[in-house]
This record gives structure tokens, C-alpha cells and sequence, in this order.
């Protein structure tokens, strides 16, 4: 690689610093790639540290909690260092100068109670030092250079520990598609390096009024350190207190202005990359945006790498003229795919003379949806497939989407019959009017064919319009059909359960018993040949949504739907009831009944009625007048399904 070498004058340019004159506050933040919880609470965290850019700054850490992600990986020493120094207990985690935010809360350290006060709080504490701190790029370009000016504006002499000063190199990392499982994609001020190493540089444990010292700290920048992103260094001076691991205290911390970019400089993103359909072997293209973010050379040639999942690379030249800060994109053709399922497209570049290697790499997934496959498709979503690798949830445009399963406890399972898992779609997060989508793989269908599922959903109120269709698609996702359709209160298969909690989920709908999921067996005989068939889900304020069991098969549908209270429109009013109480309901069909009054011990007080009825609404009087006051359980046995309706009966 070719070498510029920097001149003075270059250097006083590009050297930055910042001078604080009272406490800059440090918010350290252990969150991870495949954290659910991170992802949920990083964005209100980080309009919170970005409106309080003057008083504090946020650097994160990538942990491995609660697994391990190639985000991770890439720095896995500092992080693993920094867990263990402050005993990392669960992520998201955050210290604040070294300390421990909220200390009666139920999950002390959670960055999702941090609030304003919290900032000031610190900020408003004076700080024993000012430092400043500025940042360059060595003369070749691989090492970043951070020159420190510690002055104590009064004594500092802590009674035990040993004070260190910490450097840490940090970027904005912003991936093309979520490193890991929890969707993020923006992960603001991430520590790519820290130097000597995380363990810091010890310095005087005795500071006297009006003492300066000079510290000088060369370190190398990592291969996947983009230089074009604005890299900028964070330091701060701590007491390392082992003996107390929960009061680490910063006493001080600054930040120095962005690097900026080096001379040579092209990057690569992925511009397009669609999902396809076809038989086995199908071939697609991919587009690439190249871009000379250098500050000095035009850029001329450069050589392409592409390949699929772990295949082999195939290269291609690219020649013309890109000028400084300007764009082409180059089309990758002729992508065979083989096997249904997701699919990894990487390309990476090779420019003489590039200093930044950070940015000379990119991938992007996409869904191939082979066609062909043989019925029965089937899933009830349990371990160790959960969700058929050939089945795809196609998120909204927010990146919600049907999750791959919901895990019941060790002693509730949430599943039809039983089971322990099924999809689920966490319509109380979730944007009124958002869809998602979960398609099955592409069917050979010849003759009658029929799609049994099972639901489970609860409204939070009686206004909510969550609806559930089973859709197809000829164009290969481009547009969708609907053949069936069910909303609201018409969806619904259990009473409705509003949300009072969402930290701990009060409210929140887990179906535990069969008689709160619905059977539907479709004829989807209709469907084009090679058309995918998908559930697609349209949020509408309402509780959890859950599918299970899903059959795709040949032959007639089967015709039968659960029984639930919601199906039959059950109520019992008055509800608290003195003397009487009136039972409504609705049968489709002519059915055998009966029903029976179950006290709080589980015996049968009264059975109330068991017989024939016929189709239509139903009125049944239950005279309460003559049973103890309580709670009550009224037990329908409809055709060999039960339904429970609760009545409370006061004196």
C-alpha cells in the first residue's frame, strides 16, 4: 500500500480538542447484536445521551450477552475486560462515571431508567480535573495518534485504588442488514479500540492544585475501523477501586473532535438486492454503490469480489473515474442460487493505494423462494427447526415481523395442546395498520388442497381491528391476494385482556388452554400453480396474536372451527350478579349443551342446562339467589369443546 506521509500543517488541521471546563459526564453502555431488550431500549437512550451533547457522552460496548454476534467479535478483549471489571450482571447494562444508576430499581443499571435528572445530577458535580484531548492520524495512516493534557483545578488524592487514564477509539457503526438477531442496524458510538489495551495507563494517585501533565498515546487502528466514518477518541480518568466493584468513579472524561478522512479512500455499499423465486438455480444480480470518500486522489481501477454464503469469490475489473466524493454503481450478474431459504451475498474491493480498509467490504441478504415442493408442508414450530429454515417472515417496514417462537415456562406452555412454541406477532408494540408477512414454502398443488392453522388472539379493548389473512402471490411477493379474512372481534378467541403493565407484560394474552385457540381448515384449491401462500398479519392495537400447526396437504378441508368464547359471543350480565344472571351465546349449528355452575373448589353447584339446541342466539337464566357469594366458573360443554365464562355472585 502507498504511503502519504503528513505534513505539519496537516497535522495542526486535522488535531482537534475539546476543553472541559467542568465535569463531562461518561455513560458507559454493555449492549449486544442479539439483545431483544437492547434493541427496544437503545433508541430512546440515545435521544436522550444526543440531546445532552454538552454535558455527556455515551460509548458502547458489544457484549456477548445473552449470545455471541460477529459485532462482538470484532473486539472481544476490551469488551470481555470491561464486562468483568464492572461485573456485568445482563444487558443492556450502563455505568455512569463509573457508577451504578438507580439503585432500588428492581434491575439497577438499566439504561431504560435513565432520565435527565440523572445527567444533571452528575454534571453539576465538580470535577478535580480539565482535560483535553486531541487526535491525528499517524504518517502512514494505520495508527491514530491522541496527545492528552491533564490539569488538576484541584486536589486529587482518592485514599485506595490505582488511577488509570483511558483511551478508547470510537465510531458510529451502521450496518447494511442487522449483524445479529435483534434487528439493529445503527449502533451509535461503539469502543472499536482502547489504548495501551482496556486496562488503561496508570498514572498519579496524588494530584495537587494546578498540576499539568502531558500524556501521549499511539495505537494501532483495527482493519474494520472505517476512517471515513468520523472516528474520534474518548478519555477518561479512573479510580480503579477492585475492592468495591459497584463504585468505579470517573472523575473525568473528555472527547476529541472526529479524524478525518485519509486521501485514499473507496467504499463499497450494496445498492439493491431483491428477493427472487424460481426453481433451483435460478440466477439474480446484485448492485453496488463504489464511492471515493478519500480526500485527495481521483480513483481509477479497482477490483470486485463477490461471492454466496461460503462459496468460492469470483472477481471483475472495474475501471473509469471516480472523482472525490463521487458515486458509480457496478451490476453484479449471473448470481446462481441453490436451496430455498436466506442467502448471503458479499462483495468486497481491492483499490492500490486504499489507507482505509474499513469500508472495502459489504453484504446483503436475500429470500429465495424455490418452488416445487411436495405437500404435505407442514410446522408446528417446536425445537430443535422451530421456524423451517424454507419458511421466511417478511418484516414491515420498521422491521417488525412474525417472530420465530414464543417460549412458555417450564410449567405453562403456550402451543395448541400443549405444545411449547408457536409464531406470534407482538401487536401491542407494533404501529396500527403495519403488515407482516410469513410465507410457507412454494407448493407442487394438484387437485383439492387444503390449509388447516390454529389462532389464539386476544382485543385489548372491543375497538381493536388486528386482522389475520391467508394471502398468495403470483408475482413473487409483488403483489398479494387474500382468500380468507378475519378481524377484530370476529378474530378473537379468547375474552378481551387489556395490556396494564409492559415492563412486566400485565395483561399481555398467553393462551394456556385449547379452548382459547380457533381451528380453520381452508380450500386453497383456487391458488395459482408456483404462487406462494403466506399468513400476513395487519396490527390494530390489540394483544398477542399466536399461530400454531400449520398443514398444508391435499384433500378437501375439513370444515371444522373451534368452538371459543369469543367465536360464540359469549356474556353473562349482570356481572357481579345478586338473584339472577342471564347467559347469551350464539351457536352456528345445531349442538349438543351442556352447562354447569363450578364453584371456587371445583365442585358442580348446578348444572344449568343439558340438552339439543338449535342454531341461533341463545338466553339461559341462572338463578344465583340460592348460592353463596364468589366467584363462579359457568362451564359450557358445546359438542365436546369447552368454553369457561366467569360469574361473581354478591349478597
Amino acid at each position: 500500500m502507498k504511503k502519504i506521509l503528513l505534513s505539519l500543517a496537516a497535522l495542526a488541521m486535522c488535531s482537534s480538542a475539546i476543553n472541559a471546563q467542568q465535569r463531562f459526564v461518561l455513560f458507559e453502555e454493555f449492549t449486544g447484536e442479539n439483545c431483544g431488550p437492547c434493541a427496544s431500549t437503545n433508541p430512546g437512550l440515545w435521544t436522550l445521551m444526543s440531546a445532552n451533547t454538552s454535558k455527556a457522552i455515551m460509548i458502547k460496548y458489544m457484549s456477548p450477552i445473552p449470545s455471541a454476534g460477529q459485532f462482538y467479535y470484532q473486539d472481544k478483549p476490551v469488551t470481555d475486560n470491561r464486562i468483568t471489571y464492572y461485573s456485568v450482571p445482563f444487558a443492556p447494562y450502563g455505568r455512569m462515571d463509573g457508577m451504578v444508576k438507580h439503585q432500588t430499581a428492581s434491575s439497577p443499571g438499566h439504561p431504560g431508567y435513565l432520565v435527565q435528572a440523572d445527567i444533571d445530577s452528575n454534571y453539576n458535580v465538580a470535577s478535580p480535573f480539565t482535560i483535553t484531548a486531541t487526535a491525528a492520524w499517524n504518517s502512514t495512516y494505520d495508527s491514530v495518534v491522541t496527545t492528552i493534557q491533564v490539569h488538576a483545578v484541584s486536589a486529587y488524592a482518592p485514599s485506595s485504588g490505582t488511577v488509570k487514564l483511558r483511551v478508547a477509539l470510537t465510531e458510529t457503526v451502521d450496518w447494511a442488514t442487522p449483524p445479529g438477531n435483534n434487528g439493529e442496524k445503527n449502533f451509535e458510538n461503539v469502543v472499536r479500540a482502547m489504548y495501551p489495551d482496556a486496562n488503561g495507563t496508570s498514572i498519579s494517585a496524588s494530584w495537587t492544585s494546578g498540576t499539568t501533565t502531558n500524556y501521549t498515546i499511539t495505537g494501532a487502528v483495527p482493519s474494520y475501523v472505517d476512517k471515513s466514518g468520523s472516528p474520534f477518541m474518548v478519555v477518561w480518568i479512573q479510580n480503579d477501586l477492585s475492592t468495591v466493584p459497584t463504585n468505579m468513579t470517573v472523575a473525568q472524561a473528555a472527547k476529541s473532535s472526529a479524524l478525518p478522512g485519509v486521501p485514499t479512500d473507496m467504499s463499497v455499499t450494496m445498492a439493491s438486492l431483491n428477493d427472487i423465486c424460481g426453481p433451483n438455480g435460478t440466477t439474480t444480480s446484485a448492485t453496488l454503490t463504489l464511492k471515493n470518500v478519500g480526500s485527495t486522489n481521483t480513483l481509477t481501477a479497482a477490483t470486485i469480489y463477490t461471492k454466496i454464503d461460503n462459496g468460492s469469490w469470483v472477481s471483475q475489473p472495474w475501471t473509469g473515474s471516480l472523482a472525490i466524493g463521487a458515486t458509480t454503481n457496478v451490476t453484479i450478474n449471473g448470481l446462481a442460487l441453490t436451496g430455498a431459504g436466506s442467502h448471503i451475498i458479499y462483495d468486497s474491493i481491492d483499490v492500490a493505494g486504499d489507507e482505509n480498509l474499513g469500508n472495502n467490504s459489504t453484504s446483503g441478504s436475500l429470500w429465495f423462494q424455490a418452488n416445487g415442493n411436495a405437500l404435505p408442508i407442514s410446522s408446528g414450530f417446536e425445537a430443535p427447526t422451530y421456524l423451517p429454515s424454507t419458511w421466511h417472515a417478511i418484516p414491515n417496514s420498521n422491521g417488525d415481523q412474525w417472530n420465530d417462537v414464543w417460549s412458555g415456562s417450564s410449567t405453562t406452555n403456550i402451543g395448541y395442546n400443549g405444545s411449547v412454541y408457536a409464531e406470534y406477532i407482538s401487536n401491542p408494540g407494533i404501529t396500527a395498520g403495519e403488515s407482516m408477512l410469513l410465507t410457507m414454502p412454494t407448493p407442487t398443488m394438484s387437485g383439492q388442497t387444503a390449509l388447516d392453522f390454529y389462532v389464539a388472539y386476544a382485543q385489548q379493548t372491543t375497538s381493536n381491528t388486528d386482522a389475520l389473512d391467508v394471502v398468495y402471490s403470483a408475482d413473487c411477493g409483488g403483489t398479494w391476494t387474500s382468500v380468507w379474512n378475519k378481524s377484530g372481534a370476529n378474530l378473537a378467541t379468547a375474552p378481551v385482556s387489556p395490556i396494564t403493565n409492559t415492563s412486566t407484560c400485565a395483561g399481555c394474552f398467553l393462551p394456556t388452554t385449547n379452548s382459547e385457540w380457533a381451528f380453520y381448515s381452508l380450500d386453497v384449491s383456487s391458488v395459482p400453480a408456483n404462487a406462494i401462500i403466506a399468513f400476513k398479519e395487519t396490527t390494530g392495537g390489540g394483544n398477542f396474536l399466536f399461530l400454531d400447526n400449520v398443514n398444508l396437504r391435499a384433500g378437501a378441508p375439513s370444515g371444522v372451527e373451534t368452538i371459543t368464547a369469543a367465536t360464540i359471543n359469549v356474556a353473562v350480565y349482570p356481572n357481579p350478579a345478586k338473584d339472577q344472571a342471564t347467559l347469551t351465546f350464539n351457536l352456528t349449528k345445531e349442538s349438543d349443551v351442556q352447562i354447569e355452575l363450578i364453584d371456587a373448589l371445583g365442585r358442580v353447584v348446578n348444572t344449568i342446562a343439558n340438552q339439543k339446541m338449535s342454531a341461533g342466539g341463545q338466553n339461559i337464566e341462572i338463578r344465583t339467589a340460592e348460592f353463596a357469594a364468589g366467584i363462579y366458573n359457568v362451564v359450557m360443554h358445546i359438542d365436546g369443546t369447552v368454553v369457561t365464562q366467569r360469574l361473581t355472585v354478591t349478597k
